[in-house]
């Protein structure tokens, strides 16, 4: 979903077909009424949106229908709401589903995006669902709070970086996703019952003695 006056290209090697629907605010205003435009504008919310074949077959069709003159614009814009917010709500409920049956999908999705997440409101975004809910939920499965979850993972990576590379510990609690050396070496010291230091030292340690 491309705002106005945003530079895009395409890009690849590939050959590939596509549906571009471009229409602007004036456009809008003329030929919708405020709930309709509501309905249009509330669905370009998210950037990206990767539909199943399902959908997009019902969008082709519709296309040729404006095509040959058999719909006008305005009810093609419709229809790709409706669409999009049928999708939205199918996946929101997927989502929430199994949300309450497993962890999981919480769990995996952390262990992917760990070192970028830096508030729980973005995870509630992701998930849909509210603070409290997402960190019952995974509290109960787990045992673990997420934010101890996360720093687990950061920990466990740091600990292979203080093993196998010369980074520095500055460098080392960066690539982690920690904000300060001061919080990465009380989390590492927390986890590990030493210092990030005394861990790469004593790591190097056995190696000589092997």
């Amino acid at each position: 979903m491309i705002r106005p006056h945003i530079p895009h290209r395409s890009f690849g090697n590939t050959p590939y077909s596509g549906i571009c629907v471009e229409f602007s605010k004036g456009y809008l205003d003329e030929q919708l009424s405020s709930r309709e435009r509501t309905e249009v504008l509330q669905c370009f919310i998210q950037p990206v949106i990767s539909l199943p074949e399902m959908y997009l077959k019902e969008l082709w069709c519709n296309a040729e229908k404006v095509i040959k003159g058999k719909i006008q614009k305005k009810e093609y814009l419709l229809s790709l709401a409706k669409i999009l917010e049928e999708f939205q709500s199918a996946t929101d409920m997927a989502r929430k589903a199994s949300a309450e049956s497993d962890a999981s999908p919480i769990s995996n999705y952390l262990q992917e995006h760990y070192k970028e997440i830096h508030s729980l409101e973005e995870l509630t975004t992701y998930f849909r669902v509210s603070k409290s809910y997402l960190c019952r939920i995974f509290r109960k499965q787990t045992g673990l709070t997420i934010v101890e979850y996360i720093n687990r993972l950061k920990v466990e990576e740091a600990y292979k970086l203080l093993q196998e590379t010369e980074l520095s510990i500055h460098e080392v609690s960066m690539r982690c996703g920690f904000d300060t050396v001061i919080y990465f070496n009380r989390v590492f010291k927390r986890n590990m019952g030493v210092t990030p230091k005394d861990a790469r030292k004593i790591a190097r340690d056995q190696w000589t003695y092997i």
